[in-house]
């Protein structure tokens, strides 16, 4: 006996006692697999879905661990983001206010609302913004002039001092600015119409609304502070005239919201998103304004549900699709009952084992189900059409089902171990999600292989096995395909090597795009507008820096990059300090014994006839220096507008009802306390210290930029110039990456990880189908112990996937991020076919003498090939039927590629095996 033989031999009883095992001990194989499925079940229904990006890639990865350290320092930045279109611009500024109004009332988001850019917000630096401006003011005023204790009183105090100011300057006491006395006297005029327009707007009387508390805050500032900038500087800042965060190309406004999160999961996100939501669409409607909501949040909670709906839809589709499929081939509901089994048992199993080493299903790995249903109803389709056959061949039921396990038995094993090596070279990538799908599909293939080869015995191994049955007619459809290989084989063979070359040398491109891939819905549909406009990219990145200097060189290197389109910094908020800068601070407060009490102010009852006086005061005082600068021979334009403005002032206030007033001023004169306060302070305390704390940032840029370990570190946060993912595939994210990498070799965010992510996809993949194909060489070798037929067995697969790939380029497709798994998975998968073939041609050519019989070859385990391939694609139909696009693609590109190894299997090797002479 050969070693051939032997080996055969020893295989052939390994099959034979599985068979046995199931006919002799069917109570205890059936025990144990009801056991193992209930046990699956209970851990699968624990199995959520997770649709975290950041979870995507192991911890210990060199690029992974540059998120999570800037994940533990600084929180997570990627926010909700609110996009308001619609109506006119005053309308969408009325629509932002009336939007962030609501929200500052809620606690999860108060003080956490990013929406418009102007003095209140930045009243902490506003006073250093200018420094030495309010050593002027002072220096304008008497020497025995308290101005702490002017500030405690209100707009009486400060009217007190101006008043004070100028009948000093009338007297000779100070000597007046001549130089900037017009600036002055705008800016006097200004506060005094501010004040006249916001009592009349409250008292019904006309106004224009103005806020009068930061227009007096801005004249402490002297007026032309960098923090009150022109209409060109705000647009390079993202903003509109009105100081509104805004898109790109003007037609949307943006709302930025920061609520404290501990994590990226749906938990985390879901309370928020869920009132965020909830408030929009409480608000009334203004003209045809309307608020969508977009960001990382709602995209994690709107793509968790749509995979959890897609992972139900899927299985149930793929499962009655196959069921209705095994219906129709074998003509029996029993036949397909025990077809389906094995498949349900690993698919329970598997999800119970994807809990346990896993926790949770991701976009990935939520197709699994599907696609392992769709993998393993092979083996009992190929083990029930033998058996099938050799009933119909006059075996008894016993004999039939042991060559069943014979002599499909070794091509069921050889193309179950191919597919789940294939899919444990996903498991050698870089990202968790893809190897989490190679392990669990690898080993749901497992249980499901096993599980045929006991379950068939036990139930078709039931009753008299002595006993012959004849089996519904036979599954045909092949006989045209054994026409065509019989007709022109010669022709079949080139036309295909030459159709599969071509194929493989017009290999399509990689798309890294995975937000095209997500499904329809609000927050994604908004994502596009923002990667389209730039304004607000998803594919912003980040920067850290030590300190406030270091921030604002490394803004300065990142801003000379084409590729970097904007960069917010914590320096943009806080102004360079020089030598000289700093002496001017210093100088401001130099000499005051004490700061203001803002609580007093904050507390103060107003007197509205008391300011009226004081006003009026004013007014005189000016109609005197006019009188003085027109004997001067000076222009006294600016002190007459002045002293209008103050008369005015005096007068609103005699006419606007007391208690109206009276609440007006109080509401002014708290939002001074509100604002001059921290203004105030910050100056103070920063011309002491003599530079910048990341602490000295107001209260909503200080979430953005700091760091909450502590440290002092601060972010920055660069937006690209370009759509990443529309530029050359990669071109613009490597070079937006580099540009980062520049300044801070630990940038990370989603710019970077867009380039860093994908060359560690295009990598893995590449190492997992030299891996794959190296795998399948090597069991092919072990399984045929001879190269030719190895060989043969490879060659549908090959020239199968080859047409595939040139499939993709006639009509333009990439891969990307779902479909770049089928290079590596098609060889394991489609090899089957071809293995199949090989063993029965290899069975039918030695009975024969050498040349085998074409029609049985094909018609036997052809008509199995034809019908497990179909099964599987049907398998692959149900992702067809989820809301994921990336489901969708990867299930349409595998039923393309299984059914060109199809047509390779069942019409081009038949025809390469007559061309070689090897069958008639």
């Amino acid at each position: 006996m050969s070693e051939r033989d032997r080996l055969e031999g020893r295989r052939d009883r390994f099959f034979v006692a599985f068979g046995r095992l199931g006919v002799e001990r069917p109570k205890l194989v059936s025990g144990f697999l009801i056991v193992l499925t209930l046990v699956g079940a209970l851990f699968a229904t624990q199995l959520t879905i997770s649709t975290s990006r950041f979870a995507m890639v192991e911890e210990d990865n060199w690029y992974q661990h540059r998120m999570l350290e800037f994940f533990e320092a600084f929180g997570y930045p990627d926010a909700p983001l609110a996009i308001v279109e619609g109506g006119t611009p005053e309308q969408r500024r009325a629509r932002v206010d009336q939007l962030v109004e609501a929200l500052e009332r809620e606690p999860m988001f108060e003080g956490r609302v990013l929406a418009k850019f102007d003095a209140e917000l930045v009243a902490e630096t506003l006073l250093v913004q200018q420094p030495g401006a309010l050593g002027d003011f002072r220096r304008q005023l008497p020497e025995d002039a308290d101005l702490p204790a002017a500030f405690e009183h209100g707009l009486e105090g400060i009217f007190g001092l101006l008043e004070t100011q100028m009948l000093a300057a009338l007297d000779g006491e100070i000597e007046a600015d001549i130089g900037g006395a017009d600036a002055q006297l705008a800016q006097l005029a200004q506060l005094a119409k501010g004040l006249d327009d916001k009592l009349a707007t409250d008292a019904g009387q006309g106004g224009e609304g103005v806020d009068p508390a930061a227009d007096l805050l801005a004249s402490f500032a002297g007026g032309d502070s960098e923090l009150v900038p022109s209409e060109a500087e705000l647009a390079t800042r993202g903003l509109d005239a009105e100081g509104y965060l805004v898109s790109n190309d003007g037609e949307y406004l943006l709302v930025a919201i920061a609520p404290e999160f501990g994590g990226d999961s749906v938990a985390e996100y879901a309370p928020a998103v869920e009132r965020l939501r909830a408030i929009r669409d409480e608000l009334p409607a203004i003209g045809e304004t309307k608020v969508v909501f977009t960001g990382l949040p709602f995209l994690v909670v709107d793509e968790e549900a749509t995979l959890a709906a897609g992972l139900l839809q899927s299985s149930v589709v793929a499962g009655l699709g196959i069921f209705l499929l095994l219906v129709w081939a074998f003509r029996s509901v029993r036949r397909t009952a025990v077809a389906l089994l094995p498949i349900t048992i690993g698919t329970v199993v598997a999800l119970g084992i994807m809990y346990l080493l896993y926790d949770s299903l991701d976009p990935i790995t939520s197709s699994f189900a599907a696609v392992l249903m769709g993998l393993s109803i092979d083996f009992s389709v190929h083990l029930l059409v033998r058996y099938d056959e050799d009933l119909r061949a006059g075996m008894t039921r016993g004999e039939a089902l042991l060559s069943s396990l014979r002599t499909s038995g070794p091509g069921v094993v050889t193309g179950a171990v191919t597919t789940a090596l294939a899919f444990l070279t996903v498991a050698t990538t870089e990202f968790t999600s893809y190897a989490q799908m190679g392990v669990i599909t690898a080993v749901g293939l497992g249980i499901a292989l096993v599980s045929a080869l006991l379950v068939l015995p036990v139930v078709l191994g039931r009753g008299d096995l002595s006993e012959h049955e004849t089996p519904a007619k036979a599954f045909e459809g092949l006989r045209g395909a054994v026409a065509v290989a019989r007709k022109a084989p010669f022709v079949v063979v080139i036309s295909g090597v030459v159709l599969a070359i071509a194929g493989a040398i017009g290999l399509p491109d990689y798309d890294p795009a995975y937000s095209d891939l997500m499904p329809s819905y609000e927050s994604t549909d908004a994502l596009h507008q923002l990667e389209a406009d730039g304004a607000m990219s998803p594919w912003f990145a980040w920067t850290t820096a030590a300190d406030v200097e270091a921030a604002r060189e490394q803004a300065a290197v990142l801003r000379e990059y084409d590729s970097v389109g904007r960069v917010d910094s914590p320096s943009d908020i806080l102004p360079e300090l020089d030598a000289p800068k700093l002496a001017r601070l210093r100088a401001d407060f130099e000499g005051l014994a004490r700061d203001p009490d803002w609580s007093k102010l904050a507390a103060r009852e107003a007197d509205p006839r008391a300011l009226a006086g004081r006003a009026e005061a004013i007014a005189d005082a000016l109609d005197e220096l006019a009188f003085a600068a027109e004997g001067a021979g000076r222009d006294t334009k600016s002190i007459e507008a002045a002293a209008a403005a103050f008369t005015a002032l005096g007068l609103r206030l005699e006419s606007v009802p007391t208690e109206r007033a009276a609440a007006t001023l109080r509401e002014i004169e708290g939002d001074m306390a509100r604002l001059m306060g921290p203004a105030w302070s910050t100056a103070r305390t920063v011309a002491e210290r003599g530079h910048w704390l990341i602490s000295d940032l107001p209260g909503v840029f200080e979430m953005r930029f700091a760091a909450e370990d502590g440290s002092g570190r601060m972010a920055l946060f660069a937006y690209p110039a370009q759509d990443l993912t529309e530029s050359n595939h990669d071109e613009g994210a490597r070079d937006f990456t580099l540009a980062l990498e520049s300044v801070d070799p630990q940038a990370a965010g989603q710019g970077v990880s867009l380039f860093r992510h994908n060359a560690m996809i295009l990598k893995g993949f590449k190492r997992a189908s030299l891996f794959s194909i190296s795998l399948v060489v090597l069991l092919l070798l072990l399984d045929f112990a001879s190269i030719r037929k190895a060989l043969l067995a490879l060659v549908p697969v090959l020239i199968g996937m080859g047409w595939m790939l040139g499939l993709y380029s006639v009509f333009g497709l990439e891969f990307n991020v779902a479909t770049i798994m089928v290079l590596p998975l098609m060889l394991g998968i489609g090899v089957d076919s071809g293995v199949h073939m090989v063993h029965r041609w290899d069975l039918n050519q030695r009975f024969h003498g050498g040349r085998a019989k074409l029609d049985e070859v094909v018609g036997g385990t052809g008509s199995a090939v034809l019908l497990s391939s179909l099964t599987t694609m049907v398998g692959f139909v149900g992702l067809l039927f989820g809301k994921h696009l990336g489901m969708i693609q990867l299930g349409a590109t595998m039923i393309i590629g299984i059914g060109c190894t199809l047509i390779s299997s069942v019409v081009f090797l038949p025809a390469l095996l007559l061309a070689l002479d090897q069958a008639e």
